[in-house]
């Protein structure tokens, strides 16, 4: 048993820097400077993208089977499963890796440097010639007309690999540029398979990624580095002094809807760096998180709080129980959401302008 005295924290910070070596000393052979796609060598499988490991936020997960959830998904997490380690054990073996001159040769932690990934690929819009006004899978949600039209989305004519079961929404750079489609699966999941789609996933779930309800286009679109909505809410977000964000296009949608117009989604229930870089070159004073009401919301916002609030004010709008922003109700708007937002334009509109956005 080791007696190196070391924190968690503290291991954790030292992993990350040597998670090239670590990852390699691990059996892995495939690394990229943006992570790894493979076979899970937890529980086994022959499904090729059921493991992913993404060096820039050092996490992994187990689409399939949910390996980082019992272990967890940081590096440590990951040590622990492939080795059958408990703590103690992780830092010993941690401390071999690093103090090894032989594994480490030619590698310093100074050397794991990461910028932010590059630009998306701009589409042909043309694209969107194929999106037909199909609208059915949603039709329970009663978004207006004008919404549906607003958003250029639809579902796809030809029968291109698994887009044509998908409702295919755009998704715009800052400039306005299309870079890729988010996918809403016009199937609800299925009790047998827990896949998004009736008759193709199978029971041993090995499809269950594949048929998710989203699904993001083209492959090795950078979701993380794209704010929805972010070409037109930040106009109006620098009128009234502050951006709300909340995690998905139907979140949004619904604002929209209501007259908000200063609001992105954020593509789940947290802002990545990138995002936030994106949103500090404006001159908002303030983002105001209306992440789901669930347990993975809340987290999002204590994490962008924690992170963030010394950077720019961070709000959070108070939704109603088990409500998420694209489930309100008109009633739920102006009980709820509409004198939250009445304070904080009090709060950090621009005294200079009397736009009514």
């Amino acid at each position: 048993m080791t007696t190196t005295k070391i924190s968690s924290s503290e291991l954790k910070k030292l992993a990350d820097s040597y998670d090239l070596p670590i990852l390699e000393a691990l059996g892995f052979d495939s690394i990229t400077p943006k992570g790894i796609q493979q076979k899970c060598i937890i529980h086994g499988g022959d499904n090729p993208a059921a493991f992913s490991f993404d060096r820039r936020r050092m996490c992994w997960s187990c689409f399939t089977h949910g390996c980082h959830k019992k272990y967890g998904n940081d590096i440590i997490g990951l040590i622990r499963a492939v080795k059958n380690f408990g703590y103690n054990d992780c830092v010993d073996w941690i401390l071999q890796i690093v103090n090894n001159p032989e594994i480490n040769a030619g590698y310093t932690p100074e050397e794991k440097v990461f910028t932010s990934n590059p630009p998306n690929k701009i589409l042909d819009e043309s694209i969107l010639e194929n999106l037909e006004a199909d609208f059915s899978s949603i039709s329970d949600r009663s978004f207006s007309e004008k919404t549906l039209f607003h958003f250029q989305s639809g579902v796809p004519k030809n029968k291109v690999k698994m887009q044509h079961n998908r409702l295919m929404i755009p998704i715009r750079n800052e400039g306005g540029q299309l870079v890729g489609f988010t996918g809403r699966s016009v199937y609800e999941k299925s009790d047998r398979t827990g896949g998004y789609h009736p008759e193709w996933a199978n029971a041993e779930g090995n499809f269950t990624a594949i048929f998710s309800k989203w699904r993001h286009y083209p492959k090795g679109l950078n979701k993380s580095g794209e704010l929805y909505n972010f070409h037109e809410a930040k106009r109006w977000a620098e009128r009234l002094g502050f951006l709300i964000v909340v995690e998905g296009p139907f979140d949004a949608w619904r604002l929209w809807e209501f007259g908000v117009k200063n609001c992105v989604a954020s593509f789940g229930c947290s802002l990545s760096k990138d995002q936030f870089d994106k949103i500090k070159k404006h001159n908002f004073k303030c983002i105001a998180l209306a992440f789901d009401s669930d347990l993975a919301g809340k987290s999002g916002f204590e994490k962008a709080d924690s992170i963030f609030k010394d950077r720019i004010s961070v709000e959070k709008l108070i939704l109603p129980d088990n409500k998420d922003p694209g489930d309100l109700k008109t009633e739920d708007y102006n009980m709820f959401i509409k004198p939250q937002l009445s304070v904080l334009r009090r709060r950090y509109e621009y005294k200079d302008n009397n736009h009514n956005g």
